[in-house]
């Protein structure tokens, strides 16, 4: 997932916390630190909803966060919301 992000720099990213190697937490700590992902949104997805990994996930540099299981219009609102205040296009 880091080396993808930091090849082709996404507009956003939907980030697993629950990664075979590395757990998202991590992930998301190594492309903030990687020049010109600074600022990218990041969205965690996980199916664990304990407050613990809200906070978890905002203190690795996450810029939201989403439960499993969730429903398109909530992920596309939330998209759009980061995306806006980033300065990035609309998407219809």
């Amino acid at each position: 997932a880091v080396e993808i992000a930091r090849q082709q720099r996404p507009d956003l990213i939907v980030m697993d916390i629950m990664l075979p190697r590395v757990n998202g937490f991590e992930a998301t700590r190594a492309i903030r630190s990687s020049p010109g992902l600074e600022d990218v949104p990041v969205i965690a997805l996980t199916a664990r909803t304990t407050v613990y990994d809200e906070k978890a996930a905002r203190e690795a540099g996450c810029s939201d966060f989403i439960t499993k299981p969730f429903r398109i219009g909530e992920l596309r609102t939330r998209i759009m919301r980061l995306l806006s205040a980033a300065g990035g296009e609309q998407a219809d």
